[in-house]
C-alpha cells in the first residue's frame, strides 16, 4: 500500500492528484473530506460539493479499471486548528450518508465505514482512538485496519 496524497489536502487540491491513476494500481483507498469541512482551503464547501468531488475522483478511478474503497470521514466534534469552523459532527454524518449512497449504487466502489466503530456518544471520536479528537492514535489505526482488511482481499 502506497500513500500518494499529501497530508492536509483539501477539496481544490485533490483532483490535482489524478496522475496517481497512471500507475498500475488495482485498488484506490480514497479518504477525504475532513480538511474541507474544517475550511482548510479558506472556505467551507457544501457537503454536496465535497461528496461530488469524491464521487468524481472515484468515477475517474473506476473508468481506469481501478476498484475504489471510498472511506467514511472520521468522527470529530470540532477542529482544534480551526475553532471558527462550523461544528462538524452532523455534517460528517450527512457526508458519510452521501458517500455510502454513491458507493452502494456504483460498480467497483465500496464504502468503508470507519466512522461507526470510532464514534463516541456525542459524535466525536472515542478518546481511546484519537490523539487530539481528529487524528487517530495507534489504537484507532487498529480499529481502521480491522475494518479495511476484509476489503483489501476481496477478489
Amino acid at each position: 500500500m502506497i500513500n500518494r496524497l499529501v497530508h492536509g489536502c483539501w477539496y481544490g487540491e485533490v483532483c490535482d492528484q489524478a496522475p496517481v491513476l497512471n500507475m498500475s494500481i488495482r485498488i484506490l483507498h480514497l479518504m477525504g473530506g475532513t480538511n474541507d469541512l474544517a475550511g482548510n482551503g479558506g472556505f467551507y464547501p457544501s457537503v454536496d460539493d465535497i461528496a461530488r468531488n469524491l464521487a468524481n475522483i472515484s468515477s475517474i478511478a473506476t473508468a481506469h479499471g481501478v476498484r475504489v474503497l471510498l472511506a467514511s470521514v472520521l468522527p470529530a466534534s470540532d477542529f482544534y486548528w480551526q475553532p471558527e469552523a462550523p461544528p462538524p459532527s452532523a455534517r460528517i454524518v450527512q457526508l458519510n450518508a452521501l458517500l455510502a449512497a454513491f458507493a452502494n449504487t456504483t460498480a467497483n466502489v465500496t464504502f468503508v465505514d470507519y466512522h461507526t466503530p470510532l464514534t463516541n456518544d456525542v459524535g466525536g471520536m472515542t478518546s481511546a482512538f484519537t490523539t487530539d479528537g481528529v487524528h487517530v492514535s495507534a489504537s484507532g489505526y487498529g480499529v481502521m485496519q480491522s475494518v479495511l482488511q476484509p476489503h483489501l482481499f476481496y477478489s
